[in-house]
């Protein structure tokens, strides 16, 4: 595209939403004609509803999360932030913003929940960071992920959400750590090692700082290329490594 054509093409922008933004104010505070002719069924009719920002979800999907289709809906009709509420309320959606684009565009802006659990055992919902669930709608996004156990619905999402913030700190500790996490009836986590299958016995919290401590005593063993077979770390003031503690190098 030439920048003749571009300069054209913004101009046209513009002008439509100049005329846009004229018609609403005549449907607001002009006559009765006017207004009605704006509003009557087939003017400005919606031709195009774009999703941006989905990732797992498909167009059709986000879609269908509004009652009714958006398309052939008159724009001037539509109601931004309540298509908005009804789009956020699907449980795979963080936030949702709507925009009308005048002639006859309607954008629907989604942030989508980021799997980053899986629950087990039936592994049919996800956790988010947060500690919010969501359903996998047989997707196997997570496959790869740490996996849950005995997660008791929103108390044990209440937890997971502490290991989130405290634990992982935004830096993937348990991305890169864990194959496995387990929730206690008494509340405490144990996170199952994925390199040594080593178990790391976390409590019931808090979780802040204890991300270095495991590390340090991991660097600490594994310098002689030994592996533990339980960490416990539910203790403020010490670390306890539990054996049978066995060698990569063939020493005990």
């Amino acid at each position: 595209m030439t920048r003749k054509e571009r300069i054209r093409r913004k101009a046209r922008r513009i002008l439509i939403g100049l005329g846009f933004l004229i018609l609403v104010s005549l449907t607001a505070y002009g006559g009765e004609k006017a207004r009605g002719w704006a509003l009557a069924e087939g003017q400005f009719a919606v031709e195009e509803v774009a999703v941006i920002g989905n990732v797992h979800l498909s167009q059709e999907d986000v879609e269908r999360l509004h009652e009714t289709s958006l398309r052939g809906v008159n724009l001037l009709k539509v109601k931004p932030d309540a298509v908005a509420a009804q789009i956020a309320a699907g449980e795979w959606i963080e936030t949702a913003e709507v925009k009308r684009v005048p002639p006859a565009r309607l954008e629907i802006h989604i942030k989508e929940r980021e799997p980053w659990l899986l629950s087990a055992p039936e592994s049919d919902r996800f956790f988010d960071r947060s500690g919010v669930s969501f359903p996998t709608g047989r997707r196997e996004t997570g496959l790869d992920l740490p996996i849950v156990v005995n997660h008791a619905g929103e108390a044990g999402a209440a937890r997971i959400a502490a290991l989130a913030s405290e634990l992982d700190e935004g830096t993937g500790w348990v991305d890169e750590h864990a194959a496995e996490i387990v929730i206690s009836p008494e509340g405490g986590i144990t996170v199952i090692d994925l390199r040594t299958g080593s178990r790391l016995l976390l409590g019931t919290g808090p979780y802040y700082g204890m991300r270095d401590r495991i590390e340090t005593t991991w660097r600490q063993w594994t310098a002689d290329g030994v592996l533990y077979a339980e960490m416990d770390l539910r203790f403020r003031d010490q670390i306890v490594v539990r054996g049978p503690i066995e060698s990569q190098t063939g020493r005990s």
